[in-house]
């Protein structure tokens, strides 16, 4: 790494030797996966937004995650919050898969979805439900498979 790229490793423009986007992509790849993974930093390649996309992710995943003052869930519990009220589907996505692997389980994922009701309108807890189907698909399956097996063993 040259002076300069060590000079701007954590700031802009971008650099993928930065400590905040190691630590973001570990992060990432953890919670979504290495084809999540793979699409973002293909972006990074873009020559006419990549350094931007870098740098704001960089940020997010990185820096702001690795923050002292709240837990990965406490966070997640805000972004999801913030996605409901923004509509924001993507991301919502992204920030439940961020609450399981921070350890909520998913009654409470639904439960914050329930609080927002009467805040932020049932469109927005309804947009939540439908995003809630999508990422928690494997454990709702496996809760009514648990039930099958309750109602059958009475």
């Amino acid at each position: 790494m040259t002076d300069i790229d060590n000079k701007y490793a954590d700031g802009f423009p971008f650099s993928r030797e930065g400590e905040d986007f190691k630590q973001g992509l570990s992060l990432m790849r953890e919670v979504l996966g290495e084809e999540s993974s793979e699409h973002i930093e293909s972006l990074l390649d873009n020559p006419l937004f990549g350094d931007e996309l870098g740098y704001v992710f960089s940020k997010t995943w990185g820096a702001l995650y690795e923050r002292e003052g709240l837990t990965l869930k406490e966070r997640s519990l805000i972004l999801m919050g913030t996605d409901l009220a923004l509509g924001r589907e993507g991301p919502l996505k992204d920030h439940m898969k961020v609450a399981l692997h921070a350890g909520m389980e998913p009654k409470q994922i639904i439960e914050v979805l329930f609080q927002t009701v009467f805040y932020l309108g049932a469109p927005a807890m309804v947009l939540g439900l439908k995003v809630a189907n999508e990422v928690l698909g494997p454990e709702i399956k496996e809760m009514l498979e648990q039930k099958e097996q309750q109602n059958s063993n009475q």
